[in-house]
């Protein structure tokens, strides 16, 4: 298995084998995120690529510029941004365990109260039969 982001090369082994051993270069996929999360391909060492794309013709696209870069600005908000919607997201994560688990705790003390409820009541029958 390659590093990360670099290009893996088939050996060509005839056979089956042969179609997932082709000699055709592999890298990493770029990971899909909602506008405004930043883009780029995470290559590891918290180096990305970018892809400066001018324009697309029935489904071809004109790519103008490709840059890895590590230390540029652009990387380094990016780097931020998604470190910022992955705290986010674990602060939404734990406030939704902690609603379930208040919820779950209101529905025992309801449960709880219902059956002192019914012990109650079994109770006073009882105490009304004695008299």
């Amino acid at each position: 298995m390659p590093e990360i982001g670099q290009i893996e090369k088939g050996v060509g082994i005839p056979g089956p084998q042969a179609i997932t051993s082709a000699p055709i270069p592999q890298v990493a996929q770029p990971v899909i995120r909602p506008p405004g999360t930043g883009g780029g391909i995470r290559l590891g060492e918290g180096k990305m690529a970018f892809a400066l794309i001018t324009k697309a013709n029935k489904g071809k696209f004109k790519v103008q510029k490709i840059a890895i870069d590590s230390e540029s600005r652009l990387v380094q908000q990016t780097m931020e941004r998604m470190k910022e919607k992955e705290s986010l997201e674990r602060v939404e994560k734990l406030q939704l365990q902690e609603k379930q688990a208040k919820i779950a705790a209101a529905q025992q003390l309801s449960e709880e109260s219902d059956s002192d409820e019914e012990m109650g009541s079994d109770a006073e029958g009882q105490d009304q039969e004695l008299n």
